[in-house]
């Protein structure tokens, strides 16, 4: 085994090419220069995408409504393959369920929506 041979490296993210100031500062610290904290985070660049949305987006249940609806589908596939009654019966629970839940999403979307113009208004 060769102890000179070069180690791979692992391409660098965009963030840290040297015409950034975050990739100025890695230089630096790859150099060995020591920079305070104070510079380091006025140096850092400003977020846009942060300034652009002073709302939070609040974190919406459309993922609980899908989980929930393939587990209903996922049931009734189940009782059709153990008894075409059973899967007729829970199809009859099934259908206005699944309707409910795609209300329910749309008014939470329509909410979400109100509460953003709000803030913004």
């Amino acid at each position: 085994m060769q102890e000179d041979a070069p180690l791979p490296t692992a391409p660098q993210p965009a963030a840290f090419t040297p015409d950034t100031p975050l990739g100025r500062l890695a230089a630096r610290g790859a150099a060995g220069e020591q920079q305070p904290e104070a510079e380091a985070l006025s140096e850092a660049e400003p977020q846009a995408d942060l300034d652009a949305d002073p709302v939070p987006t609040p974190v919406p249940l459309s993922g609980v409504v899908f989980y929930a609806r393939l587990a209903l589908a996922m049931l009734f596939v189940a009782a059709l393959f153990y008894n075409p009654v059973l899967a007729l019966a829970l199809l009859g629970l099934v259908v206005p369920l699944f309707i409910v839940m795609k209300l329910v999403s749309i008014g939470i979307a329509l909410l979400a929506k109100r509460r953003a113009a709000a803030a913004l208004a």
